[in-house]
């Protein structure tokens, strides 16, 4: 985490990466570096999937080991604070799948990155949130109305949507990375990671 002169912070960590999710899908590296360009048009940095706009990003990209790094520039004061009391410890990240792996449909080829959100606890599958349904402007494709409905939830592997589906599609990363970091360090650290 680095605070700003005007009191707003900038944070940098991993917001998702090609390993099994609490959900049992995996999010190919090339479906998230394809879903850059059109996210970063917006760039919506959200908390906890809602639709208040925390932030904006300011870096993604997807590096070379598959994991996707993610920096926002927070400006909601009321998010800046929980940010620097440790209320946020990860990002997530939302928006609706595309395509799936002919033979294995846990494996996400085709995304629409929408947003990516600060929130309080990453990746429990064991924890019960709400199932929050946003973007409607988001376009069915494939006639898949269970992955082309735009469903945001802390832990998906407990939802259900209110059409009693699985909310599908949300991947998050648990911590933020720290200055001089080169693994994870949790939560927000004092800066952008360094190169080791």
């Amino acid at each position: 985490m680095e605070t700003q002169d005007d009191g707003t912070v900038k944070v940098w960590g991993y917001a998702s990466s090609e390993e099994i999710d609490s959900d049992g899908e995996v999010i190919a590296a090339a479906a998230m570096k394809a879903a850059i360009p059109d996210y970063m048009k917006f760039g919506a940095g959200r908390e906890m999937h809602g639709s208040n706009a925390a932030g904006t990003a300011i870096e993604i990209n997807v590096e070379d080991d598959g994991i996707t790094f993610f920096g926002a520039h927070i400006i909601d004061p009321v998010v800046v604070s929980k940010v620097k009391t440790g209320v946020y410890k990860g990002f997530s990240i939302g928006g609706s799948v595309t395509a799936r792996d002919d033979l294995n449909k846990s494996q996400i080829t085709g995304l629409k990155l929408t947003e990516i959100s600060l929130i309080d606890r990453p990746a429990n599958p064991d924890a019960v949130s709400t199932c929050f349904k946003a973007d409607k402007g988001a376009e069915a494709v494939n006639n898949d109305t269970e992955h082309n409905a735009t469903y945001f939830s802390h832990f998906p592997s407990k939802q259900k949507s209110t059409g009693g589906s699985r909310c599908p599609f949300l991947y998050r990363f648990p911590y933020f990375l720290s200055a001089g970091s080169t693994g994870l360090a949790g939560p927000f650290g004092a800066g952008a990671p360094t190169e080791a």
